[in-house]
């Protein structure tokens, strides 16, 4: 079946008494696409007019400001704007005001530049009396754009920008930077097109995509202080508790299991990963593909889907939809109790041993079961927040080959063991992966950690069966996008950004078992 998916409708209360400007912005609030819980607006338009859709006073809005990577415009001491990680335990947001002011929930002042001089065309900002604050655009929807009323550069448009200073022997400059580090200058120069880009998030959904840092901490960890070291605490042991009633079993794999897969434009992909079910298990299975958008497909392509009764097709309207989003709109299509997950290019084999993976899931607690690329080398490990000996930084490091090191057994599956993180094979429960609001919708690669992150937050148990294998069968240079493969190349840097500043680190590294240091390994086995 071919569907092509519905725009989420931003429902808004009607006012009998609304200025034609503000109704222009709801009807385009109306139309956003359902992916947008972030305000990416596409027009150009004063930021007063941002409205939000639960609330008729605009001051009651509170928005993260979060910049090109994802760090948040802030200020640590309520004077002077930086870049810094957005952490929900802190006070980062912004109301925007009638006159197309900003200002600061924490302090209720207001954006304004700052006397401090900058090397030309620079200026700093900071934060101060709202009467004397600078009034602000939103252009297209990613800048934040000075309306000027400075005299001598009438010809520049100037926008809230991460910068840094080039000093050399030379000269003495400010630019405009991409990866401000934690604390970094934010300033006013030349809108930049990729430099400059805000984006606008609503506070009440920002502190329910960042709730895993909010955990509290097991115990006082001196070597990592930050709030995401509380994810250190590994769940409890999976518990093997068989149902005494056969009445909620599955009686035949396709009444509860569904099949979950992102393509992008790669429809022969999903068609082959259908027909390997049939080759190699003899059976269907349903399958929800959720594809970008773009130019139809031809009849051929079409009639080639359509062999397939239990194929459920969903193409977006998004020509970019993303892993990450694309994944959850699939997962939030699925009516059976599991789910199993696999990129477009894998194909079955005989050791998919899919009926083992839902006895584990029907006899045990674990909410994901997780397997591996046959041929591929060893990837599932631990995951643990660090704070650096060396440089003082916050990293993630995830320690490969660590479960089956610890080889921490599920009880009645001795091949089984528990684990923090497993390739993108793996079957899980719905309801689990739904609970802890599946992957960040940022992301539109680079996204494998994230959901792995929030599990391990909320305590969801993850098993790794290193014997469930899956074929990852990569197209022949000929045959691949190159179009895509470009573009999956170019956003990297920037996705890898975003993971890094949705987990408030400075970076990530993976490292094998036995790199792990002697001190970290006792933690791990206190924590077990």
């Amino acid at each position: 079946m071919l569907l092509r998916s519905p725009r989420r409708i931003i429902t808004i209360r009607k006012s009998l008494v609304i200025f034609s400007c503000l109704i222009l912005s709801v009807v385009f609030l109306q139309q956003l696409s359902f992916q947008a819980q972030t305000v990416y607006l596409n027009l150009s338009f004063n930021i007063a007019n941002i409205v939000n859709v639960q609330s008729n006073n605009v001051e009651d809005v509170k928005y993260r400001i979060q910049l090109f990577k994802g760090k948040c415009l802030s200020s640590a001491d309520g004077s002077v704007v930086s870049a810094m990680f957005c952490e929900p335990n802190k006070k980062q947001s912004f109301k925007t005001t009638f006159d197309g002011k900003l200002k600061f929930d924490r302090t209720g002042k207001c954006l304004q530049r700052s006397n401090i001089s900058l090397p030309y065309p620079g200026y700093s900002l900071r934060l101060g009396d709202c009467s004397k604050a600078a009034q602000f655009d939103v252009v297209d929807g990613v800048h934040i754009r000075l309306i000027s009323d400075i005299q001598d550069v009438p010809s520049k448009q100037l926008c809230v920008t991460p910068a840094f200073v080039n000093d050399t022997k030379q000269s003495y400059t400010i630019e405009a930077i991409s990866s401000p580090k934690q604390g970094g200058l934010v300033s006013l120069l030349p809108c930049h097109d990729q430099y400059s880009t805000i984006h606008l998030k609503p506070e009440h959904i920002f502190m329910k995509d960042r709730e895993a840092l909010l955990q509290p901490p097991s115990s006082p960890d001196p070597t990592c202080n930050y709030p995401a070291c509380a994810i250190n605490k590994r769940a409890p042991p999976v518990k093997y508790q068989p149902l005494h009633s056969t009445a909620h079993r599955c009686k035949t794999l396709s009444d509860c299991v569904t099949v979950v897969t992102k393509t992008a434009r790669r429809p022969h992909l999903v068609a082959r990963l259908a027909q390997s079910f049939r080759d190699v298990k003899g059976y269907d299975l349903p399958i929800i593909a959720v594809d970008d958008g773009g130019e139809p497909y031809s009849s051929e392509v079409m009639q080639n889907l359509s062999h397939f009764k239990n194929l459920n097709y969903i193409i977006s309207n998004d020509t970019d939809l993303g892993i990450a989003l694309g994944r959850k709109m699939a997962v939030e299509q699925v009516k059976t109790k599991y789910f199993f997950l696999l990129d477009d290019d894998s194909v079955v084999n005989n050791m998919t041993n899919i009926e083992q993976m839902v006895e584990i899931l029907e006899t045990t607690d674990a909410a994901l079961i997780g397997g591996r690329i046959t041929d591929s080398a060893e990837f599932a490990g631990l995951l643990r927040f660090e704070l650096s000996n060396l440089d003082g930084k916050r990293r993630l490091t995830l320690y490969k080959n660590a479960c089956l090191k610890l080889n921490e057994t599920v009880e009645h599956f001795p091949k089984c063991m528990r684990c923090d993180i497993t390739t993108n094979v793996f079957m899980a429960r719905t309801r689990d992966i739904l609970e802890v609001g599946g992957w960040s919708k940022e992301l539109k690669i680079v996204e494998h950690k994230d959901l792995f992150l929030r599990l391990k937050a909320a305590q969801k148990k993850v098993v790794y069966c290193p014997e469930f294998q899956i074929f990852n069968v990569k197209q022949e240079r000929k045959e691949r996008d190159e179009e895509y493969q470009k573009k999956r190349f170019s956003r990297f840097n920037l996705m890898k950004g975003w993971f890094n500043n949705i987990w408030t680190v400075d970076g990530t590294s993976e490292l094998f078992f036995k790199r792990m240091s002697d001190d970290i390994q006792r933690r791990i086995e206190n924590e077990s």
